[in-house]
């Protein structure tokens, strides 16, 4: 799986290199290109699902990207992301916890257009 990982990295860095599209076109024909390579990967199905994913969000825009995370779908990956750079950089159990607690109002009460 390793090999298969550089691989798809170094299509990625090809492309990008050759001034290719957005980063998610780039991601999705770098992924396509890999399974031109390697048609019988075992984790063709999952690479399919990326390519589907990349090209939508190849035609998103920023207004588009924003409400998908209005949606909440991301915010408790965007909370244990933080919390985990927290503790990273030794931040005590209590300061996490007021950070964690005003994220989640944050998500409550701003819409992500408003903090980028």
């Amino acid at each position: 799986m390793l090999i298969a990982r550089e691989k798809e990295k170094k299509i990625l860095v090809d492309a990008l290199r050759e001034g290719k599209m957005n980063g998610f076109k780039l991601q999705a024909d770098a992924h396509r290109k890999y399974l031109e390579m390697n048609p019988d990967d075992p984790n063709r199905s999952s690479i399919e699902r990326k390519i589907y994913l990349f090209e939508f969000l190849s035609v998103c825009s920023e207004t588009d990207i924003c409400e998908l995370y209005n949606s909440s779908v991301f915010n408790e990956i965007t909370k244990g992301y933080t919390k985990l750079a927290l503790e990273n950089v030794g931040i005590d159990d209590e300061h996490i916890k007021m950070v964690m607690d005003e994220l989640r109002h944050l998500h409550d009460t701003k819409r992500a257009d408003e903090v980028l």
